[in-house]
């Protein structure tokens, strides 16, 4: 649903400018019909630009750098909401883990890989004096381990 909904938002800018453009038809060249205005305001919104539409004047201009900065609008608000759709299922995850754990459930990720006990309570332990909890490293791994290899005792090597 919220495709659609960009998809419809994306379509009634095009449009708006469209009729905007077909306005100021006069102070475009080559001189637009509004087929070729709605084609000259989806280019500008997405920042193609072919070039094969010249606005003339500083009214034109400006509509032709307001749909360009709407464009980039429109793609930054959406690269926001997919960063924040992300976290909303990260924290979902982190819930639903908690979640099981509290429940009762085993702890699969131990199981799954067959570490003993004592070495996954020896990781936790490093991991809670590192200041991170078991939870935030099995969500989101590559995020947290450069600072928790850091904090971890090192092994000399001979």
């Amino acid at each position: 649903m919220l495709v659609v909904f960009l998809i419809v938002w994306v379509a009634g800018l095009v449009f708006g400018y469209g009729l905007l453009f077909d306005a100021l038809a006069d102070q475009v060249r080559p001189r637009p019909g509004f087929g070729a205005a709605l084609y000259f305001a989806g280019t500008s919104l997405l920042t193609i630009g072919y070039g094969e539409f010249v606005p003339l004047t500083g009214a034109a201009r400006f509509l032709a750098l307001a749909a360009g900065a709407s464009g980039f609008g429109t793609v930054a608000v959406v690269t926001a909401f997919l960063f924040s759709l992300f976290g909303a299922f990260s924290r979902r995850e982190v819930f639903v883990i908690l979640f099981g754990a509290r429940a009762g459930a085993p702890p699969s990720g131990r199981h799954a890989v067959g570490v003993e006990r004592s070495e996954f309570d020896t990781a936790r332990e490093r991991l809670r004096d590192a200041g991170f909890d078991v939870i935030d490293v099995a969500t989101a791994p590559g995020r947290h381990l450069p600072r928790c290899a850091a904090s971890m005792p090192r092994r000399s090597r001979r």
